[in-house]
C-alpha cells in the first residue's frame, strides 16, 4: 500500500447525505413558525417592528418547548442581510450560517460546561469587540448552571452590553437564576402546548411527509408527548420508521401498557386475587416493562378514573388519550370515590418512596398487595 492509498477514503466509508429527523427538519426558522407561544412571539415581533430591543432576554420553561429555536430565530431576524425583519430571507449567507450554527456573530454557549467565573469574564472581555453580524447575539443555553460568581460577573454587562449586542439566557429552571439577573432581563415563559395545538401541528407534518395515522393512534402520540413538541416529534419519527399500524404495536413501541392489562391488574386488586396479581406482574415484567414506569401508569389510570367521574365528562383534565380515559371512567364507576381517592394517595406515596427501594419489582408487588387490602376495607 502506498502512502497515497493509506489516506484514500474507502467507498464503503463515504457518508451519504443523511435525511434529517423530524425534530431538525421542522425546527422553526422564523418567529412566525414558532407554535404555541403566541404572547412571546408577538412581543418579540413587535419589538423588531418598532425597533425597541432590550439588552437581555430570559427564556424559561419546560425542555423541548422551543426556547433555543426561538432564540436562533430572533437572532436571524436581527441579522438577515435584507435588514432587520420579522421574516428573514433564509437564503443569504448570514441566515444559512445561523441556521447551521456556524455564524461568527451568534455565540451559542453551553453553560452546563462553561459555567465558571473565568468563562464569564472571558465573555465580558470580548463583548466590546465588533462582530461579523449586524447584532452580536449571545445565547446562554442552560443558564441556570452558571455559578453565583459567574452570574455576578455578568450583571453589569447584561444591563449595559453596548450597542447592537443582545443577550438571550435560556433555562429550564428559572428558580436557579438569581433575581438580580432576572431583573435585568425581559422574561418569557415557554409553556407546553395544548393537545389541540400539538395535534394540528402533527397533522400538518404527517401531510407533508405523506404518512397516514389513524385518529386513535395520533391521540396516543399526543398523550405520550405531554405537550412537548420535541418529544412528540421524536415519538412520531419512531412510529413512522417502525411502520407500526395497530394500536398494540404503537403501545409496545412507546413502552405504554395497554389499558386492558391495567384493568386486569387492578381488578385482581379489587377482588383480592393475590396470585393473579403476581401472575399479571410477571407477564408485564417479561414484556420488558420497568417497575417504576408501570407504577406510574397504574397511578395515572386511577387518577383518570377519578377525574372522569364528573358529569358531563370533562376531557380537559385527562392525562391520557380519550379511549383510555373512557376505559378508566368505566372501571372507576364500579368503586366509591373514597376508595379511588385512597388508592390514588397510596400509589402516589409509593412513587415517592420508590427510589429508596432496593428491589423494585418486589416493591411494586407489595404496593399492589397494600392496594388490594385497601379495596377490601369497608
Amino acid at each position: 500500500m502506498t502512502s497515497s492509498d493509506k489516506y484514500r477514503p474507502s467507498p464503503l466509508t463515504e457518508e451519504e447525505p443523511k435525511k434529517p429527523s423530524l425534530v431538525n427538519k421542522y425546527r422553526p426558522s422564523t418567529l412566525t413558525e414558532v407554535i404555541g407561544q403566541r404572547l412571546t412571539t408577538n412581543t418579540l415581533i413587535n419589538s423588531i417592528k418598532k425597533q425597541q430591543l432590550h439588552s437581555a432576554y430570559l427564556f424559561s420553561g419546560a425542555r423541548g418547548t422551543g426556547k433555543t429555536s426561538t432564540a436562533r430565530a430572533f437572532a436571524k431576524s436581527l441579522n438577515c442581510e435584507t435588514g432587520v425583519t420579522v421574516t428573514p430571507c433564509g437564503v443569504c449567507k448570514t441566515c444559512k450560517d445561523i441556521q447551521a450554527g456556524v455564524s461568527f456573530g451568534i455565540y451559542e454557549i453551553d453553560c452546563a460546561t462553561n459555567n465558571g467565573v473565568d468563562h464569564a469574564r472571558d465573555l465580558v472581555s470580548k463583548v466590546c469587540y465588533r462582530g461579523y453580524c449586524r447584532y452580536k447575539v449571545y445565547i446562554l443555553d442552560e443558564a441556570h448552571n452558571l455559578t453565583k460568581q459567574a452570574f455576578d460577573a455578568l450583571l453589569k454587562t447584561l444591563e449595559e452590553p453596548g450597542q447592537k449586542v443582545v443577550f438571550i439566557l435560556v433555562t429550564t429552571e428559572l428558580i436557579k437564576v438569581p433575581k438580580t439577573i432576572q431583573s435585568r432581563c425581559q422574561t418569557f415563559n415557554f409553556t407546553p402546548l395544548k393537545d389541540y395545538e400539538l395535534k394540528a401541528y402533527c397533522q400538518q407534518i404527517l401531510e407533508s411527509e405523506n404518512v397516514s395515522l389513524s385518529p386513535d393512534l395520533l391521540n396516543i402520540m399526543i398523550s405520550s408527548g405531554d405537550g412537548i413538541p420535541r418529544d412528540t416529534l421524536t415519538l412520531l419519527d419512531k412510529v413512522i420508521l417502525s411502520e407500526a399500524k395497530t394500536e398494540n404495536d404503537i403501545l409496545e413501541l412507546l413502552g405504554i401498557v395497554p389499558s386492558v392489562n391495567l384493568i386486569s391488574l387492578l381488578d385482581a386488586c379489587v377482588s383480592q386475587k393475590y396470585t393473579v396479581i403476581y401472575k399479571e406482574l410477571k407477564e408485564l415484567f417479561k414484556a420488558g416493562n420497568d417497575p417504576l414506569k408501570l407504577l406510574e401508569e397504574i397511578s395515572n389510570f386511577v387518577r383518570n378514573s377519578i377525574a372522569s367521574q364528573a358529569t358531563p365528562v370533562d376531557y380537559s383534565i385527562m392525562t391520557c388519550d380519550s379511549k383510555t380515559y373512557q376505559a378508566a371512567r368505566a372501571w372507576g364507576s364500579k368503586l366509591t370515590m373514597t376508595q379511588l381517592v385512597k388508592a390514588q394517595i397510596l400509589l402516589r406515596d409509593s412513587e415517592i418512596d420508590f427510589n429508596s427501594a432496593k428491589f423494585p419489582k418486589q416493591f411494586l408487588e407489595a404496593t399492589l398487595l397494600k392496594l388490594s387490602i385497601l379495596f377490601a376495607e369497608k
